[in-house]
């Protein structure tokens, strides 16, 4: 009972935007200790075990699922220092126990609407900033990352397994969420680390190049997006490694050595300035350089002001993603040297 009256008052924040005879300042300060409550009666009973498995195994009603998925980001920000109530969330697989990683992916098939809502949550301010408000999925995604960011080892293995897990789900938001968190983990883990699950994910990627569904985009495009976080040793040493495979060489590249492709890049932007370049010649030049700001080499084989200029006041006028990639990479360039 106590679980889910927290769950319904958790909920509250993102219902309002249905309170329609209360103005903005009467709202706020109802939800404000709405809110309070709730984060409080988390805090005080996270630390007991019972408490922690009657949440994870809660028969949850159809209205209470966006309540419910808040209560378990909240719980995750106090679970994590108290290691029996870690233990209960976290059990070992295969010991058929529910786990708070599991539940929270599971609950967010129920929340797509609420997702979507334009709704606010207060967020606690960082280093003397004020709070500030972010939508439903940023929260999400933040205690998300929070909890990854404080987990030991030896619990970190059977979190990692189910991030994947997710990442190949074909529900979006559950591919959405683990990418970010990997994405996080990528940026903000060991570079080893970041090279490990891309690799597992080019092999992945290569497994479900012919399955149904949006398992294979979706691995696609977080390997496409870990692949920017790798050292230039490690991307090196992952073309090597699939260098045969067509399917993974699609998404990350074929590797060229610097000479070569800075002159490729000075050919094509010869032809964009005299507006001869074709539409596939332009993703071939913004390609390339990305390639050439990202390498660490770049200073030793940087290309002449001259003509990056003259480029960049013969980029298109109209604004298509392509156009602006091309500016950004060209202006990137320039303050670069």
């Amino acid at each position: 009972m106590v679980a889910l009256m927290i769950a319904s008052l958790s909920g509250l924040p993102v219902s309002a935007v249905y309170f329609l005879n209360l103005g903005p300042a009467q709202r706020d300060n109802l939800l404000r200790h709405i809110w309070i409550a709730a984060e409080h009666l988390v805090s005080v009973l996270a630390e007991s075990r019972d408490f922690c498995i009657v949440v994870l195994t809660l028969d949850v009603p159809e209205d209470l699922w966006c309540g419910y998925q808040l209560m378990l980001t909240t719980l995750m920000d106090y679970v994590v220092d108290c290691d029996d109530a870690l233990r209960a969330c976290l059990p070992t697989p295969g010991s058929g126990d529910k786990n708070i990683l599991e539940a929270v992916f599971g609950a967010i098939d129920h929340c797509s609407l609420e997702l979507q809502l334009p709704v606010s949550l207060e967020s606690s301010g960082e280093n003397g900033k004020p709070p500030r408000s972010i939508g439903p999925y940023e929260h999400l995604c933040t205690h998300m990352c929070r909890f990854l960011a404080a987990l030991s080892p030896e619990h970190f293995g059977i979190a990692e397994a189910i991030l994947f897990k997710n990442v190949l789900h074909e529900s979006h938001w559950r591919a959405c969420l683990a990418s970010d968190t990997l994405c996080f983990v990528a940026r903000f883990g060991s570079p080893q680390l970041c090279f490990e699950h891309a690799k597992l994910l080019a092999r992945l990627v290569n497994l479900t190049s012919s399955a149904p569904g949006n398992r294979h985009s979706h691995a696609k495009s977080l390997l496409r997006r870990l692949f920017q976080f790798l050292t230039e040793e490690h991307k090196t040493e992952l073309h090597q490694m699939f260098s045969s495979n067509s399917v993974v060489t699609s998404i990350v590249g074929l590797p060229e050595s610097a000479s070569t492709a800075r002159a490729q890049a000075e050919q094509l932007l010869m032809k964009l300035s005299a507006k001869t370049i074709g539409a596939s010649e332009l993703k071939i030049l913004v390609r390339l350089l990305c390639q050439m700001k990202e390498s660490s080499r770049y200073k030793e084989h940087c290309l002449p002001m001259e003509p990056l200029l003259q480029a960049l006041s013969s980029v298109p006028a109209y604004r298509s993603q392509l156009c602006c990639g091309l500016t950004h990479a060209i202006i990137d360039l320039l303050t670069a040297q």
